[in-house]
């Protein structure tokens, strides 16, 4: 798979870098999560380290999104001159800028020009989600994704009943519609589509009762692999609020913990 296809398909990592958290809410990525937007925030960098931290980032995902607050003092960094020749060293990066709405009205015109992400504005409203996830819908940070999907530990598994016999499963990854499985049994004799009530589901630690329904199976590498979609009892498709709220949190949380273990080296001031 071609670069350009991989952005298409799986989309951009995107980082915002230095925000102000009392106008980017830490639960506004969690929310953005559930539309397909695979985000992180870079805070609290050391001045003397801070364009190493960044040149590790894009060494790493050099096609990503960074949302630079050019309404932040960083010792020794010009934003514009910075984000000039971030652009120039790596075109494969889409740079966007934000700040405070009174900050943006003084911003050099040039920031037209070299933020091809864009130019966010925070209000510190609840119209400031929107703005940003249309600023990443005008990126297509997601790619065709509509859901980020978190792998799951070895120690995430479930177990379903028919006929008097428990079949055990190990679940692979999640996001709050999905997730993925095999059987210790190998195939299961399920319908397609059959549905389950009260399924126990232990995900990296969490504990979660919920239904599902059998939508796919497939075998990949010689083995068998299931996919069940969460439901409301009655079979109905998605989720009740207060668990799809508490499974993206979830999902957020491994996603975030294993993209940080994977930045650990390259992020350390």
């Amino acid at each position: 798979m071609d670069s350009a296809e991989n952005i298409e398909i799986v989309g951009r990592k995107t980082f915002f870098i230095e925000p102000n958290r009392t106008l980017l809410e830490e639960n506004y990525l969690q929310r953005l999560v559930g539309s397909g937007y695979e985000c992180y925030i870079i805070k609290n960098s050391v001045p003397s380290s801070f364009k190493k931290k960044i040149e590790g980032i894009i060494g790493l995902f050099p096609e990503a999104v960074l949302i630079f607050n050019v309404e932040a003092k960083m010792q020794g960094v010009e934003w514009l001159s910075y984000i000039k020749e971030l652009r120039n060293k790596q075109k494969s990066l889409l740079i966007g800028v934000m700040a405070s709405k009174d900050f943006i009205k003084t911003l050099d015109s040039s920031y037209k020009v070299y933020a091809n992400a864009g130019i966010l504005t925070l209000e510190g409203n609840a119209g400031d989600y929107d703005r940003v996830k249309e600023l990443l819908h005008n990126a297509k940070a997601s790619g065709r994704r509509t859901m980020v999907r978190a792998k799951c530990d070895d120690k995430s598994v479930f177990a379903l009943n028919k006929n008097n016999k428990t079949y055990n499963a190990r679940i692979f990854d999640i996001n709050a519609s999905y997730f993925s499985c095999s059987f210790a049994e190998g195939e299961i004799p399920f319908n397609l589509y059959e549905h389950f009530n009260n399924l126990q589901l232990i995900i990296n630690g969490m504990k979660l009762e919920t239904s599902a329904a059998l939508v796919m199976k497939t075998v990949r590498k010689g083995a068998y692999l299931y996919i069940f979609m969460f439901t409301k009892p009655d079979g109905t498709t998605e989720l009740e609020e207060s668990t799809k709220n508490l499974l993206l949190q979830k999902v957020y949380q491994m996603v975030t913990l294993e993209g940080n273990r994977i930045m650990a080296q390259v992020l350390s001031d």
